[in-house]
């Protein structure tokens, strides 16, 4: 990590390329270095690194016939010693649904199973650390749906910029519906999480925009054949941008202006409060174009409110190249 951070910002020579290989070559869970200090900053302004969880998935094909098997298997594992096996982890397909809770009008999008999510990682002590100090609940399932068709720009009239965030803690998941097997707005992708290094600007020089990119691009290929998903192999090759959730917590994360504004406005702060990057959804294959051509859908809130699983109140920002 420390020999990244003394890199040319201007290219990456053949030492640099090599070097990044080894850090994309397997997951931060895996590094052999320290990785208590995750955060590092480029040079004096440069970028910042930092974790991310990254969800990378082949697509499924709905059985509704099958009825308990297939892609909606964990659904029906109910017993208290079968939940940390249920990976109710989704992208598309239909949520789960408990008893008097209504499943919002707008599109399903993904889900993300937060006890399966923590447990996968308990093993290690920095992930554990870093999952603890992004104040995740460390249960239930958390949901995102969206209109799809605007923002918190576009459509400041609604709330979240059409944007719908759930978690259903353990106390109603353990009530949950059977699913209803249905013709879905998106196909089912049973996405697998890793850590992997992501990268944001903490400047606007040319120099750190091109090896920001390309060392964001990387990472994002490295995440994908983690998943077993088709990607690029040759460097270069524009790699499909994965689900991430708290990429960076930092308004660093290609805020312009505008952006800063409309939350400073839909979601004001105090005291030493935040902005947070819940979601960062692409328009992989499973959403082709829903958000634009490469384009992706950033869900961000408070802190406060994530310590307190408040999910009622976000912002989300569409982005297109």
């Amino acid at each position: 990590m420390q020999r990244l951070c003394e890199l040319d910002p201007a290219f990456l020579d053949e030492d640099g390329l090599d070097l990044l290989d080894t850090l994309l070559g397997r997951p931060m869970d895996e590094w052999e270095d320290d990785a208590t200090d995750f955060t590092q900053r480029y040079g004096s302004a440069g970028f910042l690194i930092a974790p991310a969880i990254y969800f990378a998935g082949v697509e499924q094909q709905d059985r509704a016939h099958d009825g308990e098997a297939g892609p909606y298997t964990g659904e029906y594992l109910r017993e208290p010693e079968d939940q940390r096996q249920r990976l109710l982890h989704r992208v598309g397909g239909v949520p789960t649904t408990v008893p008097g809770v209504d499943t919002p009008d707008s599109v399903f999008l993904m889900q993300v199973d937060l006890l399966c999510l923590h447990d996968a990682f308990s093993w290690d002590e920095s992930i554990a650390s870093f999952l603890e100090d992004s104040l995740l609940p460390s249960g239930g399932v958390l949901q995102l749906f969206h209109t799809t068709t605007g923002d918190s720009t576009t459509d400041p009239f609604l709330r979240g910029g059409g944007a719908q965030v759930l978690h259903l803690p353990e106390t109603q998941l353990r009530d949950r519906d059977d699913p209803r097997l249905e013709a879905t707005d998106y196909p089912v992708s049973l996405p697998s999480p890793s850590v992997f290094p992501t990268f944001a600007l903490a400047s606007r020089r040319e120099a750190d925009t091109d090896l920001a990119v390309s060392l964001q691009n990387e990472a994002d290929r490295a995440a994908g054949l983690r998943g077993g998903v088709d990607v690029p192999t040759h460097r270069h090759q524009t790699a499909p941008r994965w689900s991430r959730i708290l990429g960076l917590p930092d308004l660093s994360y290609g805020l312009d202006d505008g952006d800063r504004d409309v939350l400073k406005k839909e979601l004001p702060l105090s005291g030493d409060d935040r902005h947070v990057l819940l979601f960062n959804l692409a328009s992989d294959r499973q959403f082709d174009g829903v958000f634009g051509d490469g384009g992706r859908l950033e869900v961000w809130m408070r802190r406060t409110d994530l310590a307190e699983a408040r999910f009622s109140e976000v912002v989300s920002f569409l982005r297109s190249p």
